[in-house]
């Protein structure tokens, strides 16, 4: 702990929003505030930040807050006590003597800002305890700073406080190394002190004794406020965390100007900082990356998901217990189920080109319809067949994300998978059994035994004609259809789809159908993938997905139609999600 870092304490206890939720943030953790695009991540850190920041005679307005709490156990004499410490006492008689808080404020009116905790708003006081870091303002961190008038002047800087402290200096210098794989020198000799990139390639003197060559080594390092985004914006982050004194930090998109692997070790570094300092850190981010990170710093994390389809916005909180054990899951830690989180609603299909087709579907329905929410806001996700999609439901409903599953039809086959997924959806089976029992009856009817007679004589049949001709793959392929005496019910319903049924038990697909639409399980009606596209000719595979989307088979009316109950799907499920 170095002399700057304040032993008069805040936190905020807890931040309630207008539709009814109470969040508690860690100390020493992080709470990480995702959602899709324009959900109001920027605006829940702002709008905390203005309410405590706000003047205590100021009706602050919030649309997604109705208020923090505030609380401290420091009195008014340990709090003056801090701040003289933090070298921001001023007495210079008169109306020049008060407290540096972006401006001279008084003694009364600071002792006033902490009395007025109770209405959880600090006023001045502010700036002291929290900290808004944005993409716009984070360079000021690493800003150079004017010489102190004095050796004796206590440290009020970042840059200040390098100089008087060479392990924090170390410390940055080695995560600067870490990430960007460049040093750090701190240029002690300029006017203004700041950090430069790389080291002089001669030696650094005595400082009483500073040579030209030593000088000349100095200046050819470029200064680091004068670097790219990426260095300024992750450095401008950090180290005003690392030498500051702010409890509360509210970052907004600290992934910015980041590819994904620095994205990730900025994470795991801010979980440690806000460990290691008992930091209350609120970040915004859309970037899964920072996410792990901070998920692989073992620090306290707790997801807040923001949707701001209606009015208020909808808050979902999973609390860190929570968050931790789902990371204990491979098939979330594994996956890119985490960029649910960022998303409108997530798809899950079998496989990967089910995912692609299915999105080329979407894209084109966007453009004939209007529809609730924008197309690429939709995550699809492969679960690598049907029995991938139940532990992945389970992951998504408790980060309370809206999930959609398309399976084939052929799931019908196996009553304890389907009932499986229903009940992850959030369904009840005992409401959809008695018409999958009806619909199901004449498939679930055990096949008749066939003879060898029988097997004997289909393939004579087939053979006799054309005994004098090459056998070929077309025999081939001919001969195990003629074997082919009995088939599998369940075949012909993956063949003709809901046309399979008849009768009531067409009644009772239809109904059962709707039924499972409503929990956002949208089996495929007319059976599996490739009977969307009938006019594409290649089988299964690759082949089937290339062919499909040069045709831009997508545009088929069935391909539509599917989607289209997709769609419809997602508006019931996400509506249900804001209204519980």
């Amino acid at each position: 702990m170095t002399d700057t870092l304040t032993s008069a304490r805040i936190v905020i206890a807890s931040i309630e929003t207008k539709d009814g939720h109470k969040i508690s943030p860690p100390i020493g953790g992080v709470t990480v505030v995702v959602g899709g695009n324009n959900a109001g991540k920027s605006t829940f850190l702002r709008e905390t930040a203005e309410f405590i920041s706000t003047e205590s005679h100021l009706k602050p307005n919030p649309k997604i807050i109705t208020n923090p709490t505030l609380q401290t156990k420091t009195t008014e004499d340990e709090l003056l006590h801090t701040l003289r410490r933090a070298g921001l006492y001023q007495d210079r008689g008169g109306a020049n003597t008060g407290y540096k808080l972006g401006g001279l404020v008084p003694q009364n009116i600071v002792i006033n800002a902490w009395r007025n905790i109770g209405n959880n708003q600090l006023g001045r006081l502010a700036s002291f305890f929290i900290s808004h870091v944005t993409a716009t303002n984070r360079i000021q961190g690493i800003a150079p700073q004017s010489r102190r008038a004095d050796i004796g002047d206590l440290a009020e800087t970042p840059m200040h406080i390098l100089e008087d402290n060479p392990e924090l200096l170390e410390k940055i210098q080695g995560i600067s190394l870490r990430i960007f794989r460049q040093t750090l020198t701190l240029d002690r000799l300029s006017n203004e002190i700041k950090l430069r990139v790389g080291k002089p390639m001669v030696p650094a003197p005595p400082i009483d004794s500073v040579t030209k060559e030593y000088r000349d080594a100095l200046i050819a390092l470029e200064p680091l406020h004068t670097q790219g985004d990426g260095m300024t914006a992750v450095l401008g982050l950090l180290v005003p965390m690392i030498c500051g004194r702010q409890q509360v930090v509210l970052i907004d998109e600290p992934e910015a100007f980041l590819h994904p692997p620095q994205a990730r070790i900025v994470g795991k570094l801010l979980g440690e900082l806000a460990k290691e300092k008992e930091l209350q850190v609120l970040l915004a981010t859309h970037d899964r990356n920072i996410l792990i990170g901070l998920l692989q710093s073992k620090v306290p994390v707790t997801v807040i998901r923001l949707d701001r389809s209606t009015s208020p916005t909808s808050v979902h909180e999973l609390e860190y217990s929570q968050v931790r054990q789902l990371w204990d899951d491979p098939v979330l830690r594994y996956s890119n189920l985490l960029d649910g989180l960022f998303h409108h609603a997530v798809v899950l299909c079998e496989a990967e080109r089910d995912c692609t087709f299915y999105s080329a579907s979407l894209d084109i329905a966007s453009e004939s319809s209007t529809l609730p929410f924008s197309s690429g806001d939709i995550l699809f996700v492969p679960t690598g067949g049907k029995d991938g999609f139940s532990g992945m439901v389970k992951a998504l409903k408790a980060v309370s994300v809206p999930v959609i599953a398309i399976p084939d039809i052929d799931i019908l086959n196996d009553e304890s998978k389907l009932r499986t997924l229903l009940e992850a959806m959030g369904g009840d089976w005992n409401k959809v059994q008695a018409n999958y029992k009806v619909a199901t009856a004449s498939f679930r009817q055990p096949r008749q035994e066939i003879t060898n007679a029988q097997i004997l004589k289909a393939v004579s049949d087939l053979l006799n004609p054309i005994l004098a001709e090459r056998y070929n793959h077309e025999t081939q392929d001919s001969l195990r259809v003629a074997m082919r005496l009995n088939p599998s019910p369940w075949a012909e319903l993956k063949r003709y789809g809901v046309d399979a049924f008849q009768g009531q038990a067409r009644q009772a697909a239809t109904k059962m159908f709707d039924q499972l639409r409503e929990l956002g399980l949208v089996i495929v009606e007319k059976g599996e993938l490739e009977s969307l596209a009938p006019s594409v000719q290649s089988r299964k595979g690759k082949q089937w997905l290339t062919e499909a989307l040069e045709k831009q088979a997508y545009r088929d009316p069935l391909a539509q139609a599917h989607i289209e109950r997709v769609i419809h799907a997602i508006g019931l499920l996400t509506r249900t999600s804001q209204e519980d």
